[in-house]
């Protein structure tokens, strides 16, 4: 439901746009530092394997993706987080007749 001309609802402020503005930004930045991330360790940790047989690249892929998931759930924790619904899908799904 938007509001716009014709709309009886009271317009929406702004600050939601700028919220989702400002994430935007986190992620841009965010994607910049895993890339930089990702070629640090294809370039130090990676090309020592290449010359190797590919059961060692896979075995260090394995290894790398579990020492991350550790990494993540240090920094994150383990905890289930509930969050709460928003408002605008607290609604009734809408329900269309199937037409043959």
């Amino acid at each position: 439901m938007s509001s716009g001309v014709g709309s009886t609802e009271p317009p929406r402020s702004a600050g939601a746009g700028f919220a989702v503005a400002g994430a935007g930004k986190f992620a841009l930045n965010l994607r910049h530092e895993l890339v930089g991330l990702g070629g640090i360790v294809e370039r130090f940790l990676f090309q020592r394997l290449y010359g190797k047989e590919e059961l060692y690249q896979l075995l260090f892929t394995y290894a790398l993706v579990l020492v991350l998931g550790d990494a993540a759930k240090i920094f994150w924790g383990t905890q289930q987080k509930s969050l709460s619904r928003p408002p605008e899908l607290t609604g009734a799904p809408l329900r269309r007749a199937a037409s043959i």
